[in-house]
Formats: C-alpha cells, sequence, structure tokens
C-alpha cells in the first residue's frame, strides 16, 4: 500500500472568498451559495482535487436519515436501548439517542404497549406525518422488545408520508421484512392528509408540521384523523399571532401561537387534552442564529415543545398537562 498521501483534517481557507468579496467595491448585495465539499491540499495550500457533495435537499436529506438508521441497527445503539427499559443500571449515552425523536418514540411505545395489552385491537395504526426512511418504525420496533416483548411487524399497522420520493424508496428498501399490507408509505406534500377521520389510532409529527406549505390546517387534520393520541415536536412563539421564518439553508418554518393551539384544544375538546413532555427555549438550542431577522427579544419568545394531544387513556409517565388559554 502506498504511504505517499499522508492525510489530515483542515478547516477550509475563507480568506480567498472574503478578499473576492471585498474587490468588486460594492456589498450592498450579498449572493449567498452554500457547498458541501472535500478537499485535498498540497503542503502548500493549493487544492490538489476536490469533491462536491450533492446539494438537492432530498438527496442530502434522505442520506443523513440512512445514517441515522444505520447507527439505530448497531450493536451499541440496541444494547443501549435494551437498558433504557431494563431498570439495570443507566444506559449508555450515546449521541443519536439524546434527540427529541428518542422522547417521541418512547412515548409511542408506552402508547402503543397500552394499546395492545388493552385488548382495543391486535394492531395499533401509526400515522408518521414527514416519515423520511422509517427509522421510526426501526427505533418503535427495538422499544417495543425491549419494553414489553413485542414487535413492530406484530403490532403496528405502519402509514408513512413524505414529499420525497428518494426517501420513500429508501424506506421501503431498508424494511424488506416489513408485511406490505401493514407498512404502507404515500408520497405527498405536509399539508395533503387526506385520511378519514379517527381512521388512525396514533400519528406522529417531528417538526415537519411547521414547514409544510398550511401548518394550521395539516395541524388540524393530523389530530382530526387521530383517534387516541397525536404526538409532536412543535416550534412556538410567545406572541399573540403565529408567523413564517426563514432559516439560513433556505428553509420556511411557522411558528405556531399560542392562540392556534388553544383554537385546536378547543375544538377537539371532546376527544382530548394536550400535555407537554419537554420544552426547549430556542436560546438553548444548537442553532440559535439560524433564522434570518429574528431579533433576541424576539428569540426569547420562541422554543419546542414536545406535545401530546390524547384523552385520558393515554396520559403515559412523563406527559404533563398544559393550558394553551386566551391570549
Amino acid at each position: 500500500m502506498s504511504k505517499r498521501f499522508q492525510l489530515k483534517n483542515v478547516n477550509p481557507n475563507f480568506s480567498t472568498f472574503a478578499e473576492g468579496a471585498n474587490a468588486s467595491g460594492d456589498n450592498s448585495v450579498i449572493a449567498l451559495d452554500i457547498q458541501t465539499k472535500l478537499q485535498f491540499l498540497a503542503e502548500d495550500g493549493g487544492i490538489r482535487h476536490e469533491y462536491e457533495f450533492p446539494s438537492d435537499r432530498h438527496i442530502q436529506n434522505c442520506g443523513g436519515y440512512i445514517d441515522k438508521l444505520i447507527k439505530y441497527r448497531s450493536q451499541p445503539v440496541r444494547e443501549a436501548v435494551a437498558a433504557m427499559f431494563s431498570g439495570q443500571g443507566a444506559a449508555v449515552q450515546l449521541p443519536v439517542l439524546l434527540g427529541r425523536s428518542i422522547l417521541v418514540d418512547t412515548l409511542l411505545t408506552k402508547m402503543i404497549d397500552r394499546f395492545v395489552g388493552s385488548g382495543a385491537g391486535p394492531r395499533a395504526k401509526l400515522f408518521d406525518h414527514g416519515c423520511t426512511v422509517a427509522e421510526h418504525y426501526e427505533m418503535i420496533d427495538q422499544m417495543l422488545a425491549a419494553y414489553c416483548g413485542r414487535s413492530a411487524q406484530d403490532c403496528l399497522s405502519y402509514y408513512g408520508l413524505d414529499i420525497s420520493p428518494l426517501a420513500l424508496s429508501a424506506a421501503r428498501l431498508l424494511h424488506p421484512k416489513a408485511p406490505a399490507a401493514d407498512f404502507q408509505l404515500t408520497l405527498a406534500e405536509g399539508s395533503d392528509i387526506t385520511l378519514p377521520a379517527d381512521s388512525m389510532d396514533f400519528s406522529m409529527s417531528i417538526g415537519v408540521v411547521n414547514h409544510v406549505q398550511d401548518p394550521v390546517h395539516a395541524l388540524n387534520r393530523l389530530i382530526d384523523a387521530t383517534r387516541h393520541a397525536t404526538v409532536l415536536v412543535l416550534w412556538i412563539t410567545g406572541e399573540s399571532q403565529g408567523f413564517w421564518a426563514i432559516n439560513h439553508a433556505g428553509f420556511p418554518n411557522y411558528f405556531f401561537s399560542v392562540k392556534d393551539l388553544n383554537v385546536l384544544a378547543k375544538r377537539y375538546a371532546a376527544k382530548g387534552s394536550f400535555y407537554y413532555a419537554d420544552f426547549t427555549p430556542e436560546r438553548s438550542s444548537t442553532q440559535t442564529s439560524s433564522y434570518m431577522g429574528i431579533s433576541d427579544e424576539r428569540l426569547d419568545l420562541l422554543g419546542s415543545y414536545t406535545l401530546v394531544f390524547c384523552g385520558k387513556d393515554y396520559v403515559v409517565d412523563g406527559l404533563n398537562p398544559i393550558d394553551f388559554g386566551e391570549m
């Protein structure tokens, strides 16, 4: 094997870009272009070779979630998930198991077990809004095995919706053992939820409902289509009106207002109430400056809730009542 090349990680040099910008003499308009690439530099700093990664958001998004699913299937993660529910010592704190997704999957695992154990039906119907490569099916399967000795193949009918045909193709390829009748995938924009009322037992949306074309309509349809519990990660503002913001990657994000949620709580009061499991102030997030034009004062009013809308029969450990009252 040749030892001609000795490779090491080096941060990119941005000075050349700055020099090019200053050379124009007019900085009133800035065009932002985001590129992800590998550069191989010689000792003198010259570029010997570079490889630019595809910039298509579907490719990047799909690749990221495939990577996440592969990590879920690794032995260390499987052992850590089993330890989470064993009660025998503290589980290993792996980075991939520390996100809000894991909290959502944990809540749903307990609800699905309660549904099947109560005799409500042999299979719980779960709608995954923005399912990408169905990594939640994988994690819930592991959690069911650890928590109650069940499996997703035996007690779950999974319905996923996503806007990316690439992600849905990957979801199908990565779950070859899932029964076709109980692993159904739909290609659609996230506002286009056509499910009949109460046709799903459970539903989930982890931030996806904040990004669709009509977020308020989509959230209304999620709750309407779900019989027992809708589990959500929602970005919310403390202001009286919801608003749209754009992040630096160009993605729109709608911040729900308390008023938006109060309207829904009243509309579906006969079905259930809102409960929360977690709240992260936007100022405590990993990307506090990701939105354009958000002042420090406004940033203090923003945050993300892990919420559940459900009836009392499906209030599991870790849920606390929350009242989105009048504003």
